[in-house]
């Protein structure tokens, strides 16, 4: 099927050219079907949902971020012009899935022009959709096989056809998750661009003031008087042209104001006076380029502190200076109120499709007809789906909600800060006309930071507000719509069910356009049996905590159920009778509710079982514990559940990933990321090929080896060395080992360490007996000390000489006269 103003893709082009032609074809298929279906069907007079940019405030006088920050979107703002060579095959409203419902006045058709109509395509949806579409086996897509033209052809217009079906709730649900993952979780990345975005708007002036080319030499002579009057003069209004573009730098740069105000220029010159005069430019322009930059950084925050000091003492005019701390309070304020009552009417429509979606109110629809088992399968299956659009709606509000309470504490801190600055500055600056810079500049300085932190909140007050209102204008499609998308024969069944209460609200003036869905589901529960009009109004939307002690008895509890039933369990055989299923509970755990809970919290369950309320969601009860298989922890609606799930684990999640794939808005709702490209990814593409999108094909080829008729037998030298410096170190070491005394037993094995045996001689016990026994006494030392050193006087008399003194003088003697006769011999 060839479309008209789409060109096919070339023959034999490469998988990721195809994938980036089926999604520019998609983007410009839904604009084609849009158009189409414009041209056919008049908008009616309701007002469609509001955008980023026309989104109304709630209160009469809008907040500022409304009307002059604009939340960055993952769609267009708008469509581009309309062309005749975009014309395709148009799908008019007025179909039979219509007729029963839009003759009593029950509902808008989903993909009427004026709902969500000026939301364009963007790769990140396009991808999102073909992803889905193609992992749908409905669809009769093979990943293992290559696409065919007629395959792409046929993709496209499947994509486009659930993108352009605007209202509807499978459609909006899967627009509304695209939108706010990739634009919230961003609000660093938008913030990034805001304040780069302010710095490309003095870019100009800055180059102008930095690169300033005037001879710094003759300013400087200027100022000293060395030059003619005439030089002076054309100097110093050179100066003043290049002060005023200082003093406009610093309007621009600080944001306090509009700067074509004449009050506000006057008060931010005579700030700038005060820290930087007029005499002091030749100074400046003889610094170098980035010492400029920082200085007339510096001068920006010394201005804008004391602009904000002089707001505060009454020395300036407090209408020229937006007061952006209140401004930040009521846009906070403002949208929490909307966060709060937008809330309680996500749960009380959670609620009421919760208490249809059950056997109670949807078997006595059937009658055993086989046209009315049709038509409650499409009403399951839409509310079903609108289900999933409010719970994931309601996961938003509630992120959205927490960022605005952590904003709300980030400006009390902020308001903090600059009340304690202000109270310093006022107290160094009393009753004294000249005070230290040093005292007064750092918290001039800090007063610009806290100032910079209140325009941030600002912008991000505004784009969260943006956000809100995008994301409300979704749920207003879906509201318009009501159950018209579940098909004409659910609309035979429920019209008689619905004519008496639409037609009640037509007589009081409400065409029901607005909030068709609150009309469908009253008229429905007005009918239900009273269990099912009970459920709606007091079934809670997530069960509230009950003290740890009790849900360590539940626990305990399931865990015996589990066991018990895991013990019998067929699909469990192999891995023990109940080693894989184990219940987590506050008792066996820390952070017990931080846990990462498999499908997002849900109950598996409840997605499959029963069969005629196939894809309902319903959160996990904690109260009784978490089941831990195989390393991952699922929560469930309970016993019951947890005890079918115990039967058949396996079985119930690979029906979980089934219905997924049928349904695409489950993906992101159960956080199936591991098992489906997720939007982040998808997002942080950088181009979208086939791996990206679809996952890897199955590798699938067809390959033949031969052996050789004669092999050839080869030889391993487990001692090769191919460097030669390994061999010469090698034979270094040979070498050395010749001069080794342990060189003949030292190898390349024996020097490690191993177990040994030896031989020794075993021990005897002996005695010995010596010649003889005596007894040994230790010697007695005497030491006789001099009287001199005891400190005794001793006279003493003439000294006798010992006997060997006196045997030496005899000796002596005798050895003299022997020698005098021999001495008269000789002579």
């Amino acid at each position: 099927m060839s479309l008209a103003g789409r060109q096919p893709p070339p023959h034999g082009a490469s998988d990721d050219a195809v994938v980036r032609h089926i999604l520019k074809s998609v983007a410009t298929r839904v604009v084609a079907l849009r158009r189409t279906r414009a041209a056919a069907t008049p908008a009616p007079p309701a007002p469609g949902p509001p955008t980023a940019a026309t989104a109304p405030s709630s209160s009469t006088n809008p907040g500022p971020g409304a009307g002059m920050v604009i939340p960055p979107s993952a769609f267009a703002p708008s469509l581009p012009p309309a062309s005749s060579s975009l014309a395709g095959t148009p799908r008019t409203p007025g179909t039979a899935a219509s007729a029963a419902w839009s003759a009593a006045g029950l509902g808008v058709t989903p993909g009427t022009p004026y709902l969500n109509s000026n939301l364009a395509v963007t790769d990140t949806l396009a991808a999102f959709v073909v992803r889905a579409v193609v992992l749908n086996p409905n669809n009769g897509f093979h990943l293992d096989a290559v696409f065919a033209r007629d395959d792409v052809d046929r993709l496209i217009e499947v994509c486009a056809h659930h993108i352009a079906n605007d209202g509807d709730a499978v459609s909006e649900t899967v627009k509304m998750q695209v939108y706010f993952d990739s634009t919230f979780p961003q609000q660093a990345e938008y913030l990034h661009r805001e304040k780069q975005a302010r710095k490309n708007t003095v870019a100009p002036i800055l180059r102008e003031i930095t690169e300033w080319t005037a001879p710094v030499s003759s300013v400087v002579a200027s100022h000293r008087g060395s030059v003619a009057s005439g030089a002076v003069g054309s100097n110093a209004a050179a100066l003043d042209a290049l002060y005023r573009k200082i003093v406009g730098y610093v309007l621009l740069k600080t944001a306090m104001g509009n700067p074509t105000d004449a009050l506000v220029a006057r008060e931010a010159a005579v700030a700038l006076e005060s820290v930087f005069p007029q005499s002091e430019v030749a100074t400046f322009l003889g610094l170098p380029r980035p010492d400029k930059e920082k200085q007339l950084n510096g001068l920006a925050q010394l201005v804008t502190g004391i602009r904000l000091f002089n707001r505060h003492v009454n020395k300036a005019s407090k209408d020229k200076i937006e007061n952006i701390p209140e401004l930040c309070s009521r846009e906070i304020k403002e949208a929490f109120s909307i966060i709060q009552e937008k809330i309680r009417e996500v749960e009380a429509m959670i609620k009421a499709v919760t208490a249809l979606l059950t056997p109670a109110f949807l078997d006595p629809l059937t009658n055993g007809s086989p046209s009315a088992a049709d038509g409650t399968s499409s009403l399951s299956q839409y509310l079903a789906s609108t289900l999933t659009f409010y719970r994931q709606l309601l996961i938003y509000l509630d992120a959205v909600r927490e960022q605005i309470e952590a904003s709300s504490a980030a400006l009390r801190a902020l308001d903090d800060r600059m009340a304690g600055c202000l109270q310093d500055l006022a107290a160094a600056c009393k009753a004294r006309s000249a005070v230290p810079v040093d005292q007064v500049y750092p918290k001039f300085m800090e007063l610009a930071v806290v100032w910079q932190g209140f325009q941030d909140e600002l912008f991000l007050d505004a784009f969260r507000r943006g956000v809100l209102d995008t994301v409300m204008g979704f749920e207003a499609a879906v509201r318009a719509t009501g159950l018209v998308g579940a098909g004409p024969a659910a609309g035979a069944i429920l019209g008689p069910l619905v004519d008496s209460t639409v037609q009640a609200a037509m007589a009081a003036g409400d065409p029901g356009h607005t909030d068709a869905l609150s009309l469908h589901l009253t008229a429905l529960l007005g009918s239900a049996p009273e269990p099912v009009r009970h459920a709606a109004k007091h079934t809670p939307v997530e069960v509230p905590p009950l003290p740890e002690d009790r849900i360590v008895a539940a626990a305990a509890a399931l865990q015996s159920e589990l066991t018990a039933t895991a013990r019998h369990a067929t699909d469990l055989q192999g891995h023990g009778p109940h080693g894989d299923l184990e219940v987590i509970h506050p008792g066996n755990t820390a952070q017990y509710y931080r846990l990462p809970v498999e499908f997002g919290g849900f109950c598996p369950v409840s997605l499959v079982y029963p069969a005629s309320v196939r894809g309902r969601v319903v959160p996990g009860d904690w109260n009784q514990g978490v089941v831990k298989y195989r390393d991952k922890l699922y929560a469930f609606r309970g016993v019951d559940e947890a005890r079918r799930f115990a039967q058949a684990p396996e079985q119930i999640l690979q029906e979980v990933l089934n219905i997924a794939r049928e349904r695409m808005g489950l993906v992101q709702l159960l956080q199936l990321y591991g098992y489906f490209p997720s939007i982040r990814a998808l997002e942080n593409a950088e181009t979208f090929t086939r791996q990206a999108l679809l996952g890897q094909r199955p590798l699938v080829c067809e390959a033949g080896t031969q052996v050789d008729t004669h092999m050839v037998d080869k030889h391993i030298d487990p001692n090769y060395q191919w460097n030669e410096w390994a061999m010469r170190r090698r034979a270094l070491m040979l070498v050395n080992l010749r001069t080794k005394r342990t060189h003949g037993a030292q190898t390349n094995q024996s020097h490690f360490k191993r177990d040994t045996h030896a031989q020794v001689y075993a021990p005897r016990e002996t005695e010995t007996q010596t010649r003889r026994e005596m007894a040994t006494g230790m010697p007695k030392i005497e030491q006789e000390w001099p009287p001199e050193v005891l400190g005794i006087k001793v006279t003493r008399g003439p000294r006798t000489k010992t006997p060997r003194e006196r045997d030496l003088v005899v000796e002596g003697n005798q050895a003299q006269q022997q020698k005098r006769g021999h001495d008269a011999c000789v002579g």
